[in-house]
Parts: C-alpha cells; sequence; structure tokens
C-alpha cells in the first residue's frame, strides 16, 4: 500500500542557534532551496517550537512547493507537510517526490559538513508489518485474516477481539485509518466490510481501557 512519506531529523542536544544554522547552511547550499525566515519565525511561534518554512523552487521533476518541518519533540523534528505553490494539491507521487528529494539533499549535506545530527525516511509502500508493528499482535490478526473474516461468525469474530486484546495487553500499536486502507486497497474488502472490523477494534480498545480503570 502506498503511503505520503515521513522524515524525521535527529537534532540530540543542538540549541536553537545551531539548528537554524544548520537548516539556512543546508538551503544556502542547495540552488533550489530557499529558507523563508520570517514564515519560519512565525511558524515557530504558532506551533510553539523550533520549525522551518522552506521553498522549494520548481524542478524538471516537482512543482513548486513549500516545506514545512517542525518540532516534534526537543530532540526531533518532522516533516509536517509539503503545500504546492501554484496548483491545488499534490498528488501523492509528487508529494513523495518532493520528499524524498529533500531527503536525499539534507543527507548529503550532512555528510558534508559531518554533522552529528541524523535524518531517516520512512517507506512508500508498507504492508502489515508497518500497520500492526507488534510482531506477536500481528500474528493474532493474520490468524483472523487466514480464517473466515468477512462471514462475521461468532468463530470468526472472536478471533478479531482476540486480536483486540492482544493490542490492549501487550500495548501494542496500530493505525486503524492504514489497516482500513490495507483492507480495502491490498486486500479487497467492501469499504462496509473494513469499516465494520476498524470500528470493533477502536470500540474493542476503548472499552478494554474503561474497564481497566473501573472500580
Amino acid at each position: 500500500m502506498k503511503v505520503f512519506r515521513e522524515i524525521f531529523f535527529s537534532i540530540k542536544d543542538l540549541n536553537d542557534s545551531q539548528v537554524f544554522d544548520l537548516f539556512d547552511s543546508f538551503c544556502r547550499s542547495n540552488a533550489n532551496l530557499e529558507l523563508m525566515k520570517e514564515k519560519s519565525d512565525q511558524y515557530a511561534k504558532d506551533t510553539d517550537g523550533r520549525a522551518f518554512i522552506i521553498h522549494a523552487l520548481r524542478s524538471p521533476e516537482t512543482e513548486s512547493a513549500i516545506v514545512a518541518i517542525a518540532e516534534k519533540t526537543k530532540r526531533t523534528l518532522y516533516l509536517a507537510n509539503i503545500v504546492p505553490k501554484k496548483k491545488q494539491q499534490l498528488s501523492m507521487d509528487e508529494y513523495n517526490q518532493i520528499a524524498s528529494n529533500f531527503f536525499n539533499a539534507f543527507r548529503q549535506h550532512l555528510k558534508g559538513i559531518k554533522s552529528r545530527v541524523s535524518i531517516r525516511i520512512t517507506k512508500e509502500n508498507i504492508g502489515l508489518e508497518e500497520i500492526i508493528p507488534g510482531k506477536l499482535t500481528r500474528k493474532y490478526f493474520e490468524r483472523y485474516m487466514s480464517a473466515y473474516p468477512l462471514s462475521f461468525h461468532p468463530l470468526d469474530v472472536e478471533r478479531l477481539d482476540f486480536f483486540i486484546c492482544a493490542l490492549f495487553r501487550y500495548r501494542s500499536r496500530v493505525d486503524v485509518t492504514r489497516l482500513k486502507r490495507y483492507l480495502i486497497e491490498d486486500i479487497g474488502w467492501q469499504e462496509k466490510d473494513a469499516s465494520w472490523c476498524t470500528r470493533r477494534v477502536e470500540t474493542g480498545l476503548d472499552i478494554l481501557k474503561a474497564n481497566w480503570g473501573f472500580h
């Protein structure tokens, strides 16, 4: 399943000035990028953290776009959004191409200055391993899928409920939005069936959470 790519910057113990100098030097070294300082300052105020607005100029393979970088934690920044300058919306392929170009250029810049900062980008195509990262809990979902999940027989529903219980017990994670897309796009489920499945997961987790705090 194809998804929008994400970028994360590990800035470790750099102070505000050092982080700004890093992004400033990066943009100055790349003729296709422009750091918009005033807009960056306003974005930082709006998000109450370190943030940058960078204009990525049009290239032979990408549209002109605004790249927004924001603070996720005190030690991490992330790609918050990419917005086209002229057209109304970027396709997923266009978005990912700009993100990939930005990542490659930034990584190359880090090599040149021998910085302790690191950068990573997520996959463009993901599967169940990324949607349900916990190995044990993923096995419960795979067991549910390997039987007759669309029969809605009590035993099949029970297998899904075992998966929900495993999620809660082992404090595992599931991206419910992506799970729904996976069921529709990769497995071929109807939207109504995928919605039923993911709603039960969300409702089940809510009930288990409430039960945990019940006295």
